[in-house]
């Protein structure tokens, strides 16, 4: 998981249904994407976060994701 100071520099924290509606697949595929640590992401208050900048990582490595 990502250390809290990384917020900073993170921008928009997405929920779980917001990445997954981002890059068009369910919300299960990206709890288990989280499970498997392919992408970062924060716990607030219970609640997990994941940086918009994990979905410009994503796009970077070539898979392919809808517009932010």
């Amino acid at each position: 998981m990502m250390q809290p100071d990384v917020l900073k520099a993170a921008g928009d924290l997405l929920t779980v249904d917001q990445f997954a509606a981002l890059c068009d697949v369910s919300p299960r595929t990206i709890e288990r994407w989280l499970q498997e640590r392919r992408i970062d992401s924060i716990k607030l208050g219970g609640a997990i976060r994941i940086p918009k900048v994990e979905v410009i990582r994503m796009m970077s490595t070539g898979y392919r994701t809808r517009a932010l």
